[in-house]
């Protein structure tokens, strides 16, 4: 196979990787869960907290209520469904089964 300089096409053959290495690798924290079980709590408590006063004070305040859904939003990082994805997901790394 020719290659020109520049090129990014190699000689060299199939990379291989050291089974015995990746074995013992520890897993990759889920994108959703944070680092510990009390931060994602906490995130959830604010998250959903916020989201609930923002649904409850609408009758109260009018509009100006809805500046707690970015709040809510940004403190489950995603909908509530994706803090609950990553609620498992901390439970699943941090629970030896």
């Amino acid at each position: 196979m020719n290659s020109t300089p520049g090129s990014t096409l190699s000689q060299a053959g199939p990379a291989t990787t050291d089974i015995a290495s990746t074995s013992h690798t520890t897993a990759a924290a889920p994108p959703f869960a944070s680092k510990s079980v009390p931060t994602h709590l906490a995130r959830g408590a604010v998250g959903l907290g916020s989201i609930a006063a923002s649904i409850a004070l609408a009758s109260v305040v009018g509009w100006v209520s809805l500046l707690l859904l970015p709040v809510g939003l940004v403190a489950l990082r995603g909908c509530p469904m994706c803090w609950a994805v990553g609620r498992v997901a901390r439970l699943r790394t941090t629970t030896r089964l």
